[in-house]
């Protein structure tokens, strides 16, 4: 009997042990002249797995993650406009459709990492001393290269709650760069994004505010 309790806990000690969180950021979104609408993200973490889930008034949107590098994302509007890309032997492939137009295009990263939502993915380098980063990311049909810099720390205030943050700007380099530009503000404390600020497009574009709400 003794010598099978303890076989027993053996087994246990050596049986894979699983590790799992699950936890919400709501946003609100507001588009200049447009109505406002919302969305909420659920992250899910299962060992070295991380899924992530957004649910919006437009559309939906699902990020998979392993061991906290991006494997697949996917982004639902309507059955005419969705995106999938997917990272397969160091090429990012991305298929779907763009108003009914059917879509494959292969990007194939070298240093460069894919970040494709900076607002949920850059928690390590908001945390870290790293300064500027640079990144690709599928936007829309097609990729576009990003860069990503700290600028400053400011203490931000939305719906009476007041955090300490790191600001950042993102914009594409070179002369694009000048033409188009995000402003996002993360939580200095665990690197969550509490607001962003762009134009809803390209240059041009109305503006889309993103605001944490926190009950």
């Amino acid at each position: 009997m003794l010598k099978k309790q303890i076989l027993l806990i053996v087994l246990f000690m050596l049986s894979p042990v699983i590790v799992a969180s699950t936890y919400q950021l709501n946003y609100s979104i507001e588009i200049e002249n447009d109505e406002n609408a919302s969305s909420t993200c659920t992250i899910t973490t299962e060992n070295v797995n991380k899924i992530i889930n957004c649910i919006g008034t437009k559309n939906t949107e699902t990020l998979k993650l392993k061991n906290n590098k991006l494997i697949e994302w996917i982004n639902y509007f309507s059955p005419k406009t969705y995106f999938n890309a997917k990272h397969v032997d160091n090429n990012i492939i991305l298929t779907g459709k763009n108003k009914d137009k059917e879509i494959y295009k292969e990007y194939k990263l070298s240093n460069t990492p894919w970040v494709q939502s900076p607002s949920l993915l850059l928690t390590e380098f908001i945390l870290s001393n790293k300064k500027e980063i640079e990144f690709v990311m599928a936007t829309g049909p097609m990729f576009s290269k990003m860069i990503i810099k700290k600028e400053t720390q400011e203490t931000v205030t939305i719906n009476n709650k007041t955090y300490e943050s790191i600001k950042i700007k993102m914009s594409p380099p070179g002369l694009l760069g000048k033409l188009w530009k995000a402003s996002i503000w993360y939580d200095a404390k665990n690197g969550n994004m509490i607001k962003y600020e762009a134009p809803n497009g390209p240059p041009g574009s109305k503006k889309l505010i993103m605001k944490i709400q926190e009950t």
